[in-house]
């Protein structure tokens, strides 16, 4: 769990062994070690699906599917913890009527709170057809099950200390003895769930034997603060849903630590939730296992339709004219669409963007950010989504600097300090282009919700095509090649 929220990071090194290793490479490697037990057990792998968090940003998603690239793996899509949840949930359910959800993830390291919609249609052949609809997510990457973990061991590590008059570094120095600690909270977090009191002890690095008695109010008074980081975000959620005159009918609840006793009975408890929902519908569905059932169902949609008639071509940053590159550009390969059996998905997933983007603009002689793409806006993750805006050129401009930003507004136009810088180019524009040429920009987000830039000018008409946004926190290019020879050093060599 601190790989994955390291992710986004690759200035967060872990060395072993007297080499360094970045949460990229630790990330393959773990895909690698799972790769391998599926084969050894004599299947093989066509393509794989990779979870992350709803609330992932574009570093993050970039950096996840470049860990399973790097393990050797035909990664089809990054999908969204939540809804490969609710994949799996009504793919086991009937589902006839609309059906509003919010799935509450609490995961080991990372938290989302996901507003989804259900709606069953009859095919002409009379089977259902179900379409998963992301409303709206909010969420916390660096807030998961691992923070109430840390919270309850330093109760049991101060118990243990005063018991065995000993210090702090007598059980956190030694590796074997910290790592006793860390499996002996877990352990505790988990009975704790079902008892009220629990006893232990742990012998220091030193032998000296701590004893500990935690109770399940100490446990809940520690964390509260917590679980109210996490209902705050749910509040965020309800605020959508009045907005749209939404009525939840159920609550879901994913991830392993929504198991602590105190999550359920917060959500049965809050005032705001209830005045959204049409009965107090809290439900678990398989929380440990769902998500990777959901990733699995999807893997075999994508088999089917074909992850590649989605997402563009990846080509170098080179500017064309469109003569030279029509035939690219408007006419790609679509072999794949040979592949489609059926007119119509039994379950079809549209997507919701977590964030906006758009690219830094000169309005009334003042810097500010231009959003092409908004946070919420729903698009069929197999088909990805398109948007687009036109702007224009000043006098005597040569290139232009496009600096792209992500945020969390849904207005048109916002001050830069709203914003968070993640990528930046620059566009050559023809010698003497004039004043006030038109520069459309198209922004595209693929199945794996993966940004993608296209940029163009109507002087000359050259262009910039399926430009991915490599991030400030995203492996480049570069890395990624060293990050190769690494990993052929680490693996196994069939």
């Amino acid at each position: 769990e601190e790989i994955k929220r390291s992710i986004g990071n690759l200035d967060n090194v872990y060395t072993y062994g007297g080499k360094k290793f970045d949460p990229v490479i630790i990330s393959s490697l773990i895909l690698d070690k799972l790769t391998a037990d599926v084969k050894d057990t004599g299947t093989s792998i066509d393509g794989v699906v990779i979870t992350c968090p709803a609330y992932f940003d574009q570093a993050r998603r970039q950096n996840t599917k470049a860990a399973g690239e790097l393990a050797g793996l035909n990664v089809l899509a990054i999908i969204n913890e939540p809804t490969a949840a609710a994949y799996a949930y009504i793919d086991s359910i009937d589902v006839t009527d609309d059906k509003n959800m919010i799935v509450y993830d609490l995961g080991g390291g990372t938290f989302d709170i996901t507003l989804i919609n259900v709606t069953g249609e009859k095919n002409k052949d009379g089977s259902i057809r179900k379409c998963v609809t992301e409303i709206t997510t909010e969420g916390d990457a660096n807030l998961g099950g691992k923070d109430w973990d840390a919270r309850l061991q330093s109760i049991i590590l101060e118990k243990l200390v005063d018991s065995a008059c000993c210090s702090d570094s007598d059980y956190l120095d030694d590796p074997y003895t910290s790592r006793s600690l860390t499996q002996l909270t877990e352990r505790t977090k988990i009975d704790l769930s079902s008892r009220g009191t629990i006893k232990g002890f742990l012998s220091s690095s030193y032998g000296d034997r701590g004893r500990f008695e935690v109770t399940r109010e100490e446990f809940e008074e520690e964390t509260r603060p917590l679980l109210d980081n996490t209902m705050s975000l749910l509040h965020k959620v309800i605020d959508t849903a009045r907005a749209n005159n939404i009525k939840v009918d159920e609550v879901l609840l994913v991830g392993g630590s929504t198991r602590m006793p105190m999550v359920k009975e917060a959500l049965e408890n809050d005032d705001e939730l209830k005045s959204i929902m049409k009965s107090m519908k809290i439900s678990f569905h398989d929380p440990d296992h769902a998500v990777a059932k959901g990733a699995a169902l999807y893997a075999n949609l994508l088999a089917k339709y074909g992850a590649e008639i989605a997402e563009p071509k990846k080509q170098k940053v080179t500017q064309k004219s469109t003569q030279k590159s029509t035939q690219n550009t408007q006419k790609p390969k679509q072999e794949v669409k040979e592949k489609i059996v059926e007119e119509n998905p039994q379950i079809q997933i549209m997507t919701a963007l977590t964030k906006s983007y758009g690219i830094e603009i000169t309005s009334n002689g003042k810097q500010r950010i231009s959003n092409i793409i908004f946070k919420d806006v729903n698009f069929d993750s197999v088909k990805g989504y398109r948007a687009s805006n036109t702007y224009y050129t000043h006098s005597n401009q040569k290139s232009i600097r496009f600096t792209i930003f992500e945020n969390e507004s849904k207005e048109k136009e916002i001050e830069l300090s709203e914003g968070k810088k993640i990528y930046e180019f620059f566009f050559s524009l023809p010698e003497g282009t004039p004043n006030s040429t038109l520069i459309p920009v198209e922004f595209f987000f693929d199945s794996s919700s993966i940004l993608h830039i296209k940029v163009s000018e109507k002087y000359k008409n050259t262009f910039i095509d399926s430009q991915q946004v490599e991030l400030s926190g995203g492996i480049k290019k570069q890395e990624l090649a060293q990050a190769k020879k690494l990993f052929n050093t680490l693996t196994r060599k069939d």
